[in-house]
């Protein structure tokens, strides 16, 4: 992950690793009462949250408005980590 600042790499690294603050994890951890995204529709995990939520499908058409798939989001080029990373900005979720 080179040339993406300290606070993006922490983002992507606990994207990539499930290892974060949403409630999947934190469930596993006993922290939460529950591993379900408040949309209902699923566990809230990193690949819900960049793939399917439908709480945040207007933020992923303006990220991403012809689509990207899981690995471009996670692994792909430095402008693919930005736009995640951005993403998870604009969204206001505490990853």
């Amino acid at each position: 992950m080179p040339h993406l600042q300290r606070q993006q790499k922490t983002t992507i690294f606990r994207l990539r690793t499930g290892h974060c603050r949403l409630r999947a994890h934190l469930y596993r951890l006993g922290v939460s009462h529950t591993p379900d995204c408040s949309c209902e529709t699923g566990p809230q995990t990193p690949e819900h949250i960049l793939q399917s939520c439908p709480l945040y499908q207007d933020a992923r058409t303006q990220h991403w408005p012809h689509g990207a798939t899981l690995a471009e989001k996670l692994w792909g080029t430095k402008q693919d980590l930005d736009t995640t990373t951005n993403f998870i900005t604009h969204i206001r979720l505490e990853i």
